[in-house]
Formats: structure tokens, sequence, C-alpha cells
């Protein structure tokens, strides 16, 4: 029986939008600053809207094992406890866009070309070293975090999770989520959303 999912639709969403993100920096002409600044406004909302999930699951979506289930090992990975490790993840990856911010803002600082496709280069890389951990976390969260949670909560208590979750979602936060859902799920899925968003409203 397939069960409420709370992260696999959005899942498939953020990885679209990593993805999409990952190819436009590789096509990004570094020593054109139109082209530096269309990029960094697109890192900018990646960044601010994978921050917002990470919100919603720091704040909603984690706590569910912690009330149930406290201090359970993470498999495979050796943490002290598995929200100490999913919680740890969303830290990595922030520190890791800290200095992907000051690495782009070098981009925009050097006044020498050649320079500038280097360290544009080095940005790329660094973006499919971003991508390989939001990536890698949302696997973990996908195959350990959900099935467990599926253990110790009902569907209905999962669905008035995910409506607690729609309510703190903004505006701009619900653009940006379906227009990566629109080229990023099947035609099953956007129905489900659809009929989810409708039960939300």
């Amino acid at each position: 029986m397939e069960r409420f999912d709370l992260l696999h639709l959005i899942h498939k969403a953020l990885r679209h939008a990593i993805l999409t993100f990952n190819l436009e920096s590789g096509r990004t002409d570094f020593t054109d600053p139109d082209k530096v600044a269309a990029l960094s406004a697109s890192w900018s909302e990646l960044c601010t809207n994978l921050g917002h999930h990470a919100e919603h699951e720091d704040e909603i979506v984690f706590p569910l094992l912690r009330a149930r289930a406290p201090g359970e090992p993470r498999h495979p990975y050796a943490w002290d406890g598995e929200l100490d490790g999913l919680y740890e993840d969303h830290s990595r990856i922030e520190r890791f866009e800290s200095e992907m911010d000051d690495l782009l803002r070098s981009v925009k600082d050097e006044p020498d070309a050649i320079t500038r496709r280097l360290l544009g280069r080095e940005f790329h890389r660094a973006v499919q070293r971003y991508t390989v951990l939001c990536l890698l976390h949302f696997d973990d969260e996908e195959r350990h975090f959900m099935p467990r949670i599926w253990t110790l909560y009902d569907d209905g208590e999962l669905r008035r999770t995910y409506d607690r979750i729609m309510a703190e979602v903004g505006p701009e936060e619900r653009e940006f989520g379906m227009r990566h859902m629109m080229d990023a799920l099947d035609s099953v899925e956007l129905d489900e959303v659809r009929e989810r968003l409708a039960a939300a409203s």
C-alpha cells in the first residue's frame, strides 16, 4: 500500500531545481558580468528555497521522530542519533553555501577575464559537490527517515503534518516549488499535488 509521503514530491522538485542550476552554472560565460549576475540571482533563489525546505524539516518534520522514537541510531552513518545527523546535514549544506557565496563574489570582483573564467570553473565544480551533498541527504531522508516515520504515524497524522507545512509556505516559495514540479513530476503526481493544495486551501 502506498503511504502518504511528506518528502517525495517536493524532493523531486528540488532535485530538478538543483540539477537545472547545475547545468546553468556550466553554460555561464563568467567573463560576462550580466551572465554572472543572472547566475547569482538563480543561486540566491535556489539557496533561499532550499533553506525554506530545511526549516520546514527542522521545525515540523524531524520532530516527528523525536516525539515517538527519540535517540535512535542513524543507519548507516553512525551519528549519535538519527536527528543529529539530519540536522547536521542541513548545517553542512548551509556552510558550503556560504563558501560558494564567497567564491561567486570573488568572480564578480575579479577584473582579469582569464582569472574570472578560472574562478567560474571552480564555482561550477563546487556546484557538483553541492549537488552531491543535497542529493545524498534527500536519498537518506527518503530511504531511512520516511520509512521509520511510517511505522510511527498513520496517514491521517501525516496529512495534518503536511497541512502545517503548507500553512508556513509563502507565495514565492509556493511558486518556486510549483514551477519545478511542473517539469519534474509525472501526470499522476501533478494531480496529487493539485489535490493536496486544494485540500490545504
